[in-house]
């Protein structure tokens, strides 16, 4: 193949067939030939091309404002063109000067921020032919138009004109196809056809059903979708095909975090809060910016406006759990507030000595110190569920422990340090059976499951916004509405009551305003109900798929290494705990902060867990759909070289 580079002050050939003269290119004979726009540049250039010529165009990665003219004369122009840039503005003519005159023009690109395209075709002469064939991946967030032009004038009878256009989206992005015939005369043929949308959930089922895993679906539809008309070289196809495989290394959503943009940072610490989109960000920033008020107070706009921002997270949530009115979700500080208000404000009010309270020994300190702390107000006992040989809670241990005095089951819906998944809704089945209340809680499984708590028949449950892609300092205490309405408050207020006097006299408001005493955390709400919004627009299925798909791939990649030790290898959840022999879990930690990869190290907020894994500190690995593959084998590489630790960290 005959090569011609464009660059910023000169263009360069290694064919003699081709004569370059200032700007014009003139093709002699039929051939075969391939033109990169190496530079950013403005490109002014003219091809004349006279026979059969097949000719590529590609430019990868550059900003590129183009201008250019094919005159084809006693021709036919097989164009076929790749972009892949960082911004491109593109205005192209193409005449068809002599009868039989043809261009065939397939056109690809993977639209990243902003391109704009403008393509004239002029018919000058009966029984011309042209073919516009265009396959556009547009990122989120980007700006992409096209406008297509084909003109035929009264002498071009006989003429075929052909567009056919379509932008496949990634997400939200501005997009816009302009195709336009300008005919004067009848005996014409003229088709075209242009689509904006996204891949079709039924390929991609198809596929995933096949047993190929979510982004080896994208990246082969992408694939697909991009090269299936590209008459292209191997190496070029190659280059393309390279280019897919970077950019859907990602994992889902990952363009939606500006701290993972231009940054090496490896983030596995997600069961300890997760990273950010800037939806949520852009949330909280906009109610400083636009709306600062209190709620539930001021008679004024943006007062009003607030309030029923916050209200309307209040229902987002109650949808997202399922809960059958808005009024069974209170705000609270997070998951620890949340359960310390259960335990200290109803059952504090419902237990006697002697009563027993059902835990687990892999419980976060969240969940068993507020009923250690009632358990010696009350004189309870706090009891431990067995676990099995793979440390999960099994129906029949839970029923081994149940007595006459049991009276509630509290216990996470997957644990942070084991990662095991309880089955909540048999759970549930037996407490209730056993006339017992069950609380849960969800602060480690609520952005990576679906949760349903009237299917799972749940009395109380607590999570976090910062464990779910919303901010710190924000959480969801989730009751029963009959059970809530015995809550009593553990702390007063303003906000919460309707009346009090001198007398001491006091009339509380309804739920859930009797259990939000004071100014809330109304930013946190607002960026709350944003996450939500954001994980719900994902599909919670696709984000537990994902996530499986990345545990299994980490376990079988640590299994390589003989000096690991997994301490959960066999559970689901999207948490694998682990030491490196002979190395303390937070110099490991340490050590892999060399090579900018996040961890957690040491007993995870679960000091009883020692019992189970007759260790008090490990290395936990928490998983969530924007880490990659490419990130484990980072970090399976860098363990790999973990004898050299001493001297690293030293």
């Amino acid at each position: 193949m005959n090569k011609i580079l464009v660059g910023k002050s000169k263009i360069t050939t290694d064919d003699s067939n081709v004569l370059i003269n200032n700007n014009v290119i003139t093709f002699y004979g039929d051939g075969d030939y391939f033109l990169e726009y190496i530079d950013n540049c403005n490109s002014h250039l003219k091809f004349i091309i006279s026979g059969n010529i097949k000719l590529t165009e590609v430019s990868f990665d550059k900003e590129i404002n183009i201008k250019n003219k094919y005159i084809i004369n006693n021709g036919c122009l097989k164009l076929f063109k790749f972009y892949n840039n960082k911004k491109v503005l593109e205005e192209i003519n193409i005449d068809l000067c002599n009868d039989g005159d043809q261009i065939d023009y397939h056109f690809a690109n993977i639209c990243r921020i902003e391109e704009r395209y403008t393509i004239n075709i002029n018919h000058k002469c009966k029984n011309t032919k042209s073919n516009v064939v265009n396959r556009s991946l547009a990122f989120k967030n980007c700006i992409l138009d096209f406008i297509i032009n084909s003109n035929v004038n009264k002498t071009s009878v006989k003429s075929v004109l052909d567009q056919n256009t379509r932008i496949v989206t990634m997400g939200e992005c501005d997009t816009s196809i302009s195709p336009n015939m300008f005919i004067d005369l009848d005996d014409v043929e003229a088709r075209h056809g242009s689509v904006v949308g996204s891949f079709n959930d039924d390929q991609v089922f198809y596929l995933m059903s096949k047993g190929i895993n979510y982004n080896d679906t994208l990246k082969l539809l992408i694939k697909g979708y991009i090269l299936g008309g590209l008459e292209i070289d191997f190496e070029t196809r190659q280059r393309i095909t390279d280019i897919i495989e970077t950019y859907w290394r990602w994992g889902m959503n990952r363009e939606d975090f500006t701290i993972l943009k231009d940054t090496k940072m490896v983030y596995f610490d997600n069961g300890a809060t997760t990273l950010k989109p800037d939806v949520v960000r852009d949330k909280i920033v906009s109610y400083y910016d636009k709306y600062t008020s209190s709620i539930h107070r001021g008679d004024y706009k943006n007062s009003l406006k607030v309030s029923d921002m916050y209200e309307d997270t209040r229902n987002i949530i109650a949808n997202f759990i399922n809960a059958d009115h808005p009024s069974e979700i209170v705000f609270t500080s997070g998951t620890t507030q949340s359960l310390n208000d259960i335990v200290f404000g109803y059952f504090r009010y419902k237990l006697s000595p002697g009563d027993e309270v059902l835990i687990t020994e892999t419980e976060h300190a969240s969940n068993v110190l507020p009923w250690f702390m009632l358990a010696k107000e009350l004189k309870l006992v706090v009891k431990y569920i067995p676990l099995n040989e793979n440390n999960e809670v099994t129906i029949d241990n839970l029923e081994k422990v149940i007595t006459d005095k049991s009276k509630v089951v509290s216990i996470a819906h997957i644990t942070n340090v084991i990662g095991d998944i309880r089955d909540i809704k048999e759970i549930g089945k037996v407490c209730h059976k056993h006339n017992m209340l069950l609380v849960v809680d969800a602060a480690q499984s609520i952005a990576h499951t679906k949760i349903d708590v009237c299917d799972m028949d749940i009395d109380f449950m607590t999570f976090s916004g910062h464990k779910m892609y919303g901010p710190t300092g924000i959480g969801v205490l989730y009751g029963k509405f009959n059970l809530l309405k015995e809550l009593v408050p553990t702390c007063y207020g303003g906000g919460m009551n309707a009346i009090f006097n001198k007398d001491g006299y006091v009339e509380l408001k309804d739920l859930p305003d009797k259990l939000e005493a004071g100014t809330p955390n109304i930013e946190g709400v607002l960026g709350l109900g944003e996450a939500v919004k954001y994980i719900s627009k994902i599909g919670i299925e696709k984000i537990k798929t994902y996530e499986k798909e990345l545990r299994d791939y980490l376990v079988n990649r640590l299994g390589e290494l003989d000096f690991i030790k997994i301490y959960n290898k066999d559970n689901e959840a999207a948490i694998i705990t682990f030491n490196i022999d002979g190395v303390f879990s937070q110099d490991a930690a340490i050590y892999l902060d060399k090579y900018n990869i996040c961890v957690r190290a040491g007993n995870h907020c679960a000091k009883l867990t020692k019992d189970v894994f007759d260790v008090a500190n490990t290395v936990r690995v928490s998983l969530s759909f924007y880490n990659t593959k490419e990130e484990i084998d980072l970090l399976i590489n860098v363990l790999k070289n973990s004898k050299n630790i001493w001297e690293e960290i030293l």
